[in-house]
């Protein structure tokens, strides 16, 4: 059984993590007041603007390789993309990207390392997962499982203007890591247009035991849910942890 028997929130996993997974209370605190104090004035910086430059989107089942692979997209390719410093202005990004540019210069660097999908260095790239969260309505359980109905409630020309925007920055096409938009490919192709997707797979095997993995160093406890749930989690969370996993992958 999971440790937690009645979560509804992402977050409510958090408390559980352990060692250097841990997310500080404080800070993650201090981030959100920030970016809604931010958020009124990021709105005046929006113009009505077309999408010329088309959009990747990279998805795949937990531990498949995804971070690695919009790493190489991102470094062999004249692309753009939203950094570990930009991201922490998700309710914000063309904030964020202003003072990156300030304060980091244009320099895009990789190692091609990731632990568990966080990338170290301030100009590598992150999945920018609390900006998706927010925009795909995808802060609790629900939002997952229910996708198809939670759809018709995305705020569809907000994003696309966000994102317009953000492609405005760059003057050239993005690429982002997106699994919460795996939920909505057709959405989010007849909304923006120009979109590629590309589906990342692994070997089931081997992605089930990477799972099991990242469980017992999250939370010392493979019972534990980690990472992304696909639309069927009710029907596997009470599963014991081999059972979940295989409905993971």
């Amino acid at each position: 059984m999971m440790k937690r028997n009645n979560p509804t929130r992402l977050t409510d996993f958090y408390s559980d993590r352990k060692g250097q997974y841990i997310k500080s209370t404080s800070d993650e605190l201090f981030l959100k007041k920030l970016n809604k104090l931010l958020y009124r004035e990021e709105l005046s910086y929006y113009q009505d603007l077309e999408i010329n430059y088309p959009f990747i989107f990279v998805f795949g089942p937990p531990r498949s390789g995804t971070t690695l692979i919009t790493q190489v997209i991102a470094h062999c390719f004249d692309i753009g993309y939203i950094n570990n410093f930009a991201a922490r202005f998700f309710l914000a990004p063309l904030h964020g990207l202003r003072l990156s540019d300030m304060i980091l210069g244009n320099r895009k660097h990789t190692n091609f390392q990731s632990n568990f999908a966080h990338t170290d260095d301030p100009t590598d790239i992150h999945e920018f997962g609390y900006f998706w969260r927010h925009w795909l309505k995808k802060e609790d359980i629900n939002g997952i499982i229910k996708s198809e109905q939670v759809e018709e409630e995305i705020d569809w020309p907000m994003l696309t203007k966000i994102l317009a925007n953000v492609q405005n920055h760059f003057n050239k096409g993005l690429v982002f890591k997106n699994i919460f938009g795996s939920y909505h490919l057709q959405r989010l192709t007849g909304e923006l247009k120009k979109v590629i997707f590309v589906s990342i797979t692994r070997d089931m095997a081997d992605a089930a035991v990477s799972i099991l993995g990242a469980r017992r160093k999250y939370y010392k406890d493979p019972n534990t849910w980690w990472s992304y749930m696909p639309k069927e989690y009710n029907q596997i969370k009470d599963l014991n942890y081999m059972n979940q996993i295989a409905g993971q992958v």
